[in-house]
């Protein structure tokens, strides 16, 4: 009977992954998910997720939609979405996300700039709620 790995990676088929062990230097752009055990040294962009397992060690500028970290990470990163550090993962460095989630035990040293885009729908809705509400003085000033 074979047994698992206990640096088994959890990379779905069409994901990239970074395994154990392995060292990497330079630019990818990674049109799924990326799964990083190993070593990377250089500058990613990423349109899915990219997650930083507990083994891995990156130094780079990362530009993702979400990105998830267990494991340590140096430098920059961009993230349209969710920034999410877990109770094992280090970020040495600047972030911008729109959200960053940060477990107990996880450890974020720099600078973190979170910014929510606006939904259409809700800016429609507050400048419905405020045409509405224009409206209504209008008509009580000539009313009254």
């Amino acid at each position: 009977m074979m047994k698992k790995s206990k640096h088994h990676s959890k990379a779905r088929p069409n994901d990239s992954l970074i395994s154990y062990g392995t060292q990497v230097e330079g630019s990818l752009m990674v049109p799924s998910n990326l799964r990083i055990d190993g070593s990377f040294h250089g500058e990613i962009t990423c349109e899915g997720t990219i997650v930083i397992g507990d083994q891995g060690e990156v130094h780079a500028k990362l530009t993702a939609r979400d990105v998830i970290i267990s494991g340590e990470m140096n430098g920059e990163i961009k993230c349209e979405g969710k920034l999410t550090i877990t109770s094992t993962g280090m970020l040495n460095g600047n972030c911008e996300s729109q959200w960053l989630v940060i477990q107990e035990g996880g450890c974020l040293n720099g600078n973190s700039l979170t910014e929510r885009k606006e939904q259409p729908s809700r800016q429609a809705s507050q400048a419905s709620t405020a045409a509405e509400h224009e409206a209504n003085t209008h008509r009580e000033k000539q009313a009254g």
